[in-house]
């Protein structure tokens, strides 16, 4: 278990600086302002202390250190540049998607990415078609094929209901006293937390 917390360690220490600076370009792009280093090194930061802390109770629990660790730090990542940026880069789905590989068997994986990628175009159609508002992005709906892959269809769902139940919450906090429309939080920054949540109570083998 020492070599599989250092091996775990060694990885959320190496994928930091990764998921923070690979997506600059494209943070700068959709936010009109350059990303500094300073913010590429926050951005890190966060997301190597969630990191850390998974390995840590992965550890205390048996499982396997390196998987939850970087699982942990992407889900980490993804939040603060979702909630900050309103983008979900695609290195962060690629890489929820690598870590699909070899954990969830292939049925599974598939009826999961499918069910998650599936609902999230439908309602992506129907906002387009009826409201003719862009109410999810192409981003959010690769998001939860790669968290769908992952967590299974069962599983993908509870995550979808947990997000977007918090993205009214939010939404409706930020109203409060306030004309105009409820505009919904990111979703992809919302379900970064329910989907941690539901792929540790054992939706997932070790």
């Amino acid at each position: 278990m020492t070599v599989g917390w250092v091996g775990g360690a060694l990885a959320v220490a190496l994928a930091a600086p990764v998921l923070a600076l690979v997506p600059r370009r494209l943070l700068t792009e959709v936010s009109d302002r350059p990303i500094t280093w300073p913010d590429a090194a926050r951005l890190g930061a966060v997301a190597a202390v969630a990191g850390f802390a998974a390995e840590a109770g992965a550890v205390a629990l048996g499982q396997t250190p390196w998987r939850w660790g970087l699982l942990a730090e992407l889900l980490a990542a993804l939040m603060v540049v979702d909630a900050s940026y309103l983008v979900i880069p695609d290195l962060y789905v690629a890489s929820l998607l690598a870590l699909a590989i070899g954990w969830v068997g292939a049925q599974a994986a598939f009826a999961g990415a499918a069910l998650g990628g599936g609902l999230l175009l439908v309602v992506r159609w129907a906002f387009l078609r009826f409201r003719k508002v862009e109410a999810l992005g192409l981003g959010d709906v690769k998001l939860m094929v790669a968290l769908g892959a992952l967590a299974g269809a069962e599983g993908v769902l509870w995550i979808i209901a947990a997000a977007s139940v918090i993205g009214v919450g939010v939404a409706l906090l930020r109203r409060h006293g306030k004309e105009g429309d409820v505009k919904l939080a990111p979703l992809g920054a919302c379900a970064a937390a329910p989907a941690l949540v539901v792929l540790a109570i054992g939706r997932l083998g070790p």
